[in-house]
C-alpha cells in the first residue's frame, strides 16, 4: 500500500533540491511567472503558499529573516515586502499553473506558474 509516500518525482540528492527550490522560489518572486516541468511547478506551489501566508501575518523584520531560508536574492525579499505584501488581499491560493503542453526537447509536461494576487 502506498499510504504516506509522498514522492515529489524530483529523483535528486537533499542539498541538489534544496537549491532548486530556492532558485525557483526566487525566480518565481523576481519576475512573477515562470515556466518550468508540472513535478516542479506542483511541488512549488505549496511553499509558496505557506510563504506568503506567514509573511501577510508576520511584522517586515520577522518576514525578512523568514524569506531568508527561501530567497536568495537580497532585492528580492524587499521587493516582497515593500510591494507584494499589500497586494495580496485573498487568504489562498496564491499561486496559479497554467498547462502549456509538452517541451519540444525532451517531451516533459511544461506548465506556467505564476503568482495570483
Amino acid at each position: 500500500m502506498r499510504h504516506q509516500k509522498n514522492k515529489t518525482g524530483l529523483r535528486t540528492s537533499k542539498s541538489h533540491l534544496k537549491a532548486l527550490y530556492r532558485n525557483l522560489i526566487t525566480a518565481l518572486f523576481e519576475h512573477e511567472t515562470i515556466k518550468t516541468t508540472e513535478s516542479k511547478a506542483k511541488t512549488i506551489s505549496p511553499i509558496v503558499n505557506q510563504l506568503v501566508t506567514s509573511i501577510k501575518n508576520k511584522n517586515d523584520r520577522e518576514a525578512i529573516r523568514l524569506l531568508g531560508k527561501y530567497i536568495t536574492k537580497k532585492d528580492v525579499s524587499k521587493k516582497i515586502i515593500l510591494e507584494m505584501k499589500a497586494k495580496f488581499q485573498n487568504n489562498s491560493g496564491f499561486t496559479k499553473i497554467h498547462k502549456l503542453g509538452h517541451r519540444v526537447g525532451d517531451g516533459a509536461k511544461y506548465v506556467q506558474i505564476q503568482l495570483n494576487y
